[in-house]
């Protein structure tokens, strides 16, 4: 029922209260969560009845060396329609968690070019049931703890750099290379998973490796900063085209720049080593100024992923195919090329602001959303108007809303309206 797009589209209805303190490099957050998920028959219902969470940012802990950590103490409640037996009976589970994980860090500059940190995690999580033996939806496993650890190491240099027009632009050039790995636990695939501190991905070996370029202009402001990088795993497979792997990931560019106070821009592409296509490009601008901004973006992905599970014969040719160079049999993620505007505008001594917003699908040729909201601020009242046409999926509705506002008062007056219909 939202008029925004995207909320309207999201398949999220979320409740969250908090409370929060920080002191020094202490951070305390007591925390009520409800959401609610729309999966068709298997509504999902997770609530946190209460969290409280206790961390510490990286702090000096004496000879170069430094610490911090996040611990939490959680109660969840999770509710679901049941995929076996009588109709709408639904299944629940509640249980604990409490997770410890500190870190730690040890930077040292050998040189001024260069830079090198070895970091190390380690992290402990309880759970008071778990998965059995019936299957997804059965947790009488009882009580497990979860234990893993990571180790990093980063290094950035050798760092060259030059001046250019009297030192007024400083060139940087910095090679860089990070090595991760993670340990295994076999009982992770036996807890419930709700949040970041579930969805670990363990049993990684990985070294990213790139090359960071970034210029710098007068008064050292950064003006131009674009990252170079490729990620290679020893133990599983990162990229996938067709029945090809590789455990060499997609190829990846982002470049930012910051020509003037008022303009930015972020180009990012990835490229795909086994299909040799840019399976994936992005590129949005915006400007802002005394409050008024306008940014567009372009997104555009070719989809290049396939599920590598589903059979081919070894003698199809992939170059007698057009588009992505797969057969129609193939499993593909939807193809997607959009461009979307928005903008905040205030004139006549900000008496009246305007907030256009449309969003385009260009495969289609849909327009899946149109917005504008228009005030006008008087001295003692404000009138608002808004008019809007949207699409999600077959269905299309348009929309107008008109309101007065009294000073001290609040909404004297909301008139709203639709027609919405599915197309043919």
């Amino acid at each position: 029922y939202m008029r925004d797009y995207y909320q309207g589209t999201n398949p999220n209805a979320d409740s969250v209260i908090y409370l929060y303190r920080e002191w020094g490099p202490y951070a305390l957050n007591f925390k009520l969560q409800r959401q609610f998920q729309f999966y068709g028959s298997r509504n999902l219902t997770e609530e946190r009845l209460p969290g409280v969470e206790w961390r510490s940012s990286l702090q000096d802990l004496g000879h170069g060396l430094y610490g911090g950590f996040v611990m939490s103490a959680d109660a969840f409640r999770k509710q679901w329609f049941a995929s076996t037996g009588a109709p709408f009976t639904k299944d629940s589970l509640d249980y604990q968690r409490v997770d410890i994980h500190p870190s730690l860090e040890w930077p040292a500059h050998p040189a001024p070019w260069l830079d090198i940190t070895p970091r190390l995690e380690l992290r402990g999580t309880y759970y008071t049931k778990s998965q059995g033996t019936g299957g997804p939806d059965d947790y009488t496993g009882g009580a497990i703890l979860r234990r893993y650890g990571v180790l990093g190491l980063d290094i950035s240099g050798p760092r060259l750099y030059r001046n250019y027009g009297g030192g007024t632009l400083r060139h940087i050039i910095e090679p860089f290379v990070d090595f991760q790995v993670v340990s295994a636990d076999s009982r992770a695939s036996k807890i419930p998973l709700l949040d970041q501190v579930d969805r670990v991905a363990l049993d990684q070996r990985t070294v990213t490796y790139g090359i960071r370029n970034r210029l710098y202009g007068t008064d050292h402001r950064l003006i131009l900063d674009s990252e170079l990088s490729q990620t290679y795993s020893q133990n599983r497979d990162l990229s996938f085209f067709g029945p090809k792997s590789s455990p060499y990931s997609p190829v990846s560019l982002t470049l930012r720049t910051w020509p003037t106070e008022h303009l930015n821009a972020d180009l990012r592409l990835r490229y795909n080593i086994l299909s040799h296509q840019l399976d994936s490009k992005s590129l949005s601008a915006s400007y802002s100024r005394g409050g008024n901004f306008a940014r567009m973006t372009y997104l555009e992905s070719k989809a290049a992923v396939v599920d590598p599970s589903l059979a081919l014969d070894p003698a199809y040719d992939f170059t007698q195919t057009t588009g992505l160079g797969l057969p129609a049999t193939y499993s593909m993620l939807p193809a997607t090329k959009e461009i979307q505007f928005s903008a905040a505008l205030s004139i006549w001594k900000k008496r009246i602001s305007i907030t256009p917003s449309i969003d385009r699908d260009l495969l289609t040729g849909d327009w899946r959303n149109q917005h504008l909201f228009l005030w006008y601020n008087g001295s003692c009242y404000s009138l608002g108007l808004e008019a809007g046409r949207r699409q999600i999926g077959a269905f299309r509705d348009s929309e107008y809303r008109f309101m007065v506002r009294l000073k001290n008062v609040g909404t004297a007056l909301d008139l709203h309206g639709s027609t919405g219909a599915y197309a043919q």
